[in-house]
């Protein structure tokens, strides 16, 4: 299989509609966040505290790699233009919505409600040894029934700015692998919205 982001529709379409869905699912577990308080961590885009994540975010994308780094895109499970929301609140709570925007084949109708990922609970914040945070949701409501009260925990980090604004990377803590026996990590970037 090769590891170039042109591979993305060849992955669309062998992953199907129910492999596709659970690549989403596990993407929206990379987006679980949590109350931050005053931690600080060396990301990329420079230190990271509570105050940088509280707010909502956009979805700029959602890539399931081979790596942890990111650098090796296999495949876009919410397509190449991912629509998704994060909001994080002062009180420590989170809520995240994200959705493919493509519009669906006749076939893939039955699919379309599986499409949207949600869930929200409150969050938490630890630090690992080595100093990199990591976030834990207790998951109170989601749209998969099996996540609810169970703890989410992500790596986070600031990413590059683009376009002028901030953004956060979120990934999982472990590799995950895809029914197709591909394993990989789903790696979600977000851009502050300005409200």
């Amino acid at each position: 299989m090769s590891n170039s982001i042109h591979d993305v529709e060849l992955f669309t379409l062998s992953a199907g509609p129910i492999l596709g869905l659970v690549a989403v699912v596990v993407a929206l577990a990379s987006m679980a966040s949590s109350r931050l308080g005053s931690s600080k961590q060396q990301g990329l885009g420079g230190p990271l505290s509570g105050q940088d994540v509280i707010g909502t975010w956009n979805l700029l994308s959602l890539n399931f790699c081979l790596d942890e780094d990111g650098s090796k895109v296999i495949g876009q499970p919410a397509g190449p233009t991912p629509l998704g929301r994060i909001t994080f609140t002062p009180e420590g709570y989170m809520s995240a919505l994200i959705t493919d925007p493509r519009i669906a084949h006749p076939i893939d109708k039955p699919w379309i409600a599986m499409a949207l990922s949600a869930y929200c609970g409150k969050y938490d914040v630890s630090k690992k040894k080595n100093g990199e945070l990591q976030i834990a949701t207790q998951v109170d409501i989601s749209l998969d029934p099996n996540w609810i009260g169970s703890k989410q925990v992500r790596n986070v980090r600031l990413g590059e700015v683009k376009d002028g604004k901030q953004t956060l990377v979120l990934t999982p803590t472990q590799s995950f692998t895809l029914a197709n026996g591909v394993s990989g990590w789903a790696i979600l970037t977000w851009a502050r919205v300005d409200l």
